[in-house]
């Protein structure tokens, strides 16, 4: 396997996700609730929405990040009858976003890749870009959902960052940590994967990724 380069997911892989946060909300939602209901139940409502909403956003129809995460919550709010505004609510999804915890391990792996770095995240441009200034993070270029007008697991950011590169498919490997946006995108896109299993998830077997590690450092081994 000639690998040239590597396609790199953002959140979740280099740096935490917002989980903490996004559970606060649900509980928030939930205690304020008329109804009878659970933070896990609020989590999951939302998160189905956002997601379909996410999915359908591409092309002439693209939104970004930012306005359908509000949406999504807006209707969660509305759904289990509660109170809360939803612009405040996210406000704190999106100041995480720009100054988000990174893994500790996370700056090594691009110091010790000899190869271009490319990130490829399902993200709006300006939250990423303070992100990756407030860690002062390496890398030859960022390519966005809000760059090609698309969200992961869509193939059009991945053929956006390989037309940008000037890359073939099969000369590049992504690494991610979500399985449906970045192990499944990337196969729909032709390219190979290393997953990034933080969380001990259940392998699916709907795509065979090269490899399968728990950290940065130790995908290392499966394309160098």
């Amino acid at each position: 396997m000639i690998i040239r380069a590597v396609f790199l997911d953002f959140y979740g892989t280099v740096v935490e996700e917002d989980d903490k946060y996004i559970g606060q909300i649900c509980s928030k939602i939930a205690d304020s609730s008329s109804k009878h209901v659970s933070a896990s139940e609020v989590g999951y409502f939302w998160q189905k929405d956002f997601f379909a909403s996410y999915t359908n956003s591409y092309g002439d129809t693209f939104k970004k990040q930012r306005e359908l995460q509000i949406s999504s919550l807006e209707k969660t709010i509305s759904h289990f009858q509660s109170s809360g505004d939803a612009k405040e609510l996210c406000s704190v999804l999106f100041s995480y976003g720009q100054k988000p915890i990174i893994f500790k391990e996370s700056k090594d792996f691009i110091d010790k890749v000899t190869m271009p770095v490319i990130i490829v995240s399902n993200i709006d441009n300006e939250d990423i870009m303070l992100a990756i200034e407030e860690h002062k993070i390496d890398v030859d270029e960022i390519i966005t959902s809000e760059d090609a007008k698309s969200y992961k697991p869509r193939t059009e950011i991945y053929k956006l960052a390989l037309d940008v590169m000037g890359f073939d498919a099969s000369e590049v490997i992504h690494i991610g940590d979500s399985w449906n946006s970045d192990i499944i995108g990337a196969k729909d896109a032709g390219i190979r994967s290393i997953w990034v299993n933080r969380k001990n998830k259940k392998i699916r077997n709907d795509a065979k990724p090269v490899g399968i590690c728990n950290n940065l450092l130790d995908a290392i081994g499966y394309f160098t």
